[in-house]
């Protein structure tokens, strides 16, 4: 009987099983190395469903919501199995052009959920699903059904954010150089941008390229209280490197410390930026 636990689904998403190339996966094909390598390794409890065994418990980096997480009001979700505009969906331009199977999805913005339906049998396999107006149909449908959406979930691993802003109107750099520096939007819907630490390392071999942890602030100094001079050297040189700073409202080392700008004040394109001083 197929559970989450063997299903081609979990497969795909992690990029796992000997079923699958790496090359095709959601986790290697959405997210960059180091994005990827932020995403947690979550355990998961696999509920029954009814009588319908969830199967073996599993720790993914990506999975879809249970039936119990999708009721879920800490995730803000409504707490019963009803019609919910807290769980309708919207399709992506990818899903909504055919997706990865050329055809548009029939059922309108149903998505699946990892738990098993109650309709399964012995011989056939269901999955719980919402349908377009966000109710839970925990009869499920058919796991070999392709019309259902997916909607893939993680967790962060919190130590590699940095910080997080709006995705609309939050971080932004006026540019790149000393007037860069740009206010923070403040988080007024329920999408993020996620700004990631990074210490030169590729993700998928994280012991290898730790050129960015040579860098180094050598001074700060300000002349006529209006500008900063900042002399660094160590800097990692080549395409999209850039020196970025952020202004804060207490010290970084602070829990409650919040980004107030942020900016890209240096483009390390040549070798020669590898040391300098800029102003800001």
């Amino acid at each position: 009987m197929i559970k989450w636990s063997n299903c081609t689904l979990r497969y795909w998403l992690n990029g796992t099983n000997e079923y699958l190339s790496e090359k095709k996966s959601f986790r290697k094909d959405a997210f960059d190395p180091r994005e990827s390598n932020a995403t947690f390794l979550t355990p998961l409890q696999n509920e029954d469903n009814g009588d319908i065994s969830g199967g073996a418990q599993t720790a993914d980096h990506v999975f879809l919501l249970s039936i119990t997480e999708a009721t879920n009001s800490d995730f803000g979700f409504s707490t019963d199995f009803g019609s919910t505009d807290t769980r309708k969906a919207t399709y992506t331009d990818y899903v909504a052009g055919g997706g990865g199977i050329g055809g548009s999805p029939s059922d309108q913005h149903r998505w699946w959920l990892r738990s098993p339906g109650q309709n399964s049998t012995q011989t056939t396999a269901y999955a719980a699903t919402v349908n377009g107006s966000g109710l839970i149909d925990i009869q499920g449908t058919e796991v070999n059904s392709r019309h259902n959406t997916v909607r893939p979930a993680f967790n962060l691993d919190l130590s590699k954010v940095l910080f997080t802003s709006a995705a609309v109107n939050g971080k932004a750099s006026d540019g790149v150089g000393a007037n860069a520096l740009t206010k923070v939007g403040k988080d007024t819907s329920n999408e993020w941008k996620v700004t990631l630490r990074d210490d030169g390392a590729d993700g998928s071999n994280p012991s290898a390229g730790k050129e960015h942890r040579k860098f180094k602030v050598d001074s700060v100094k300000t002349c006529d209280g209006k500008e900063l001079d900042i002399t660094y050297n160590g800097a990692t040189t080549g395409k999209n490197e850039y020196i970025s700073a952020i202004i804060t409202d207490k010290p970084i080392t602070n829990a409650s410390a919040k980004i107030e700008y942020y900016g890209r004040i240096s483009n390390c394109a040549s070798d020669s930026d590898v040391t300098d001083t800029i102003s800001v």
